[in-house]
């Protein structure tokens, strides 16, 4: 049986870490995502570099047009996100590695 501690979370979103399975679950309004501890890592960096050429390249007015593609692994799928959307997953991404650097330092 899993065990789970939620890392972070707000109104449309968490990030959980699995004990057992040593994996962590993002989820962000109607999508979720499993990732290895460096899954998550690699997630964080490409968010970075989306979020920071988005708000480089694009006035403010168009921070809420889901205009930050995401390609999967399947043939035709593919995820879009606005540059707001993009900087409450890092915010969420950074709390869960605080909480998770908390956890530790208790232990």
């Amino acid at each position: 049986m899993c065990k789970y501690s939620i890392l972070a979370q707000s109104k449309d979103a968490y990030i959980r870490y699995c004990h057992c399975c040593k994996t962590y679950t993002v989820t962000f309004n109607n999508l979720l995502m499993n990732f290895a501890p460096s899954g998550l890592s690699d997630f964080k960096a490409h968010l970075t570099a989306c979020y920071e050429a988005n708000v480089r390249d694009h006035c403010e007015e168009h921070r809420g047009v889901r205009d930050i593609t995401f390609s999967t692994r399947l043939d035709g799928l593919s995820f879009l996100f606005s540059t707001q959307e993009v900087g409450e997953l890092l915010s969420l991404i950074q709390q869960a590695q605080l909480s998770e650097l908390l956890v530790e330092e208790i232990k």
